[in-house]
This record gives structure tokens, sequence and C-alpha cells, in this order.
């Protein structure tokens, strides 16, 4: 979708106001789109984590595969103190990309953390 590109092009030319824009209206457009969810959720997670999680649950719904979501989803899960489940989602992870580098070092970081 062309509204991915334009957001992800915006973001990466430091505009990230219009990249968050043109992201949302993506979201309007195709709200079933996988990777529109996961932007959308990689733009919101850290002022609206519970937000954000909800959005890669939907993407997940739509692509059950989609690794970047999973990471991710781990990711707000060990900053909200639910360690339990984020290295539940790693599991996930390791299985379908046993060198995923991301989930890994998730893994690492957050291993002291308690279940």
């Amino acid at each position: 979708m062309i509204l991915v590109k334009l957001a992800t092009a915006q973001v990466l030319n430091g505009n990230i106001p219009a990249g968050y824009r043109a992201i949302v209206k993506a979201r309007r457009m195709a709200p079933k789109n996988p990777e529109v969810r996961y932007i959308y959720a990689t733009h919101i997670w850290q002022k609206r984590p519970e937000d954000a999680l909800r959005e890669l649950e939907a993407a997940l719904r739509y692509d059950p595969e989609h690794l970047d979501a999973r990471v991710l989803r781990a990711k707000i899960l060990f900053v909200l103190k639910r360690a339990g489940e984020a290295r539940q989602e790693i599991r996930r992870i390791l299985e379908r990309d046993p060198g995923n580098a991301r989930a890994t070092g998730l893994l690492e970081q957050y291993r002291a953390l308690p279940d």
C-alpha cells in the first residue's frame, strides 16, 4: 500500500508527524492490513502501550506469521512487566525463526525480570 511506503519515507526523512498522519490514514483505509497495524503500533507504543498491544493483536489475527509484530508485542509486554507473556511470545518467535537476534536480545535484556 502506497500510504505505508509514504509513512515510512516520511519517518526516515525525519518528518515523524507526517509519517504518523499517513499511517493513520492507511489504517482507516485498510484496517485489516497487518503491516499497517504493525507500523501504527510502532508509532504509539511508547505513549500508549495497551493500545499498541491491541493493534499488534489485530495484526497477528490477520497474519499470525508477522514476526516483527510478535517481537514488538514481546517488547511491550516486558515493558509492562508482563514477562511471562513476553517470554511465551518469544518462544513462538524462536520456533518460527530460531536465529531471530531481536527476540534473543529481548530475552537477554529482560532476563532478570520475574514472570
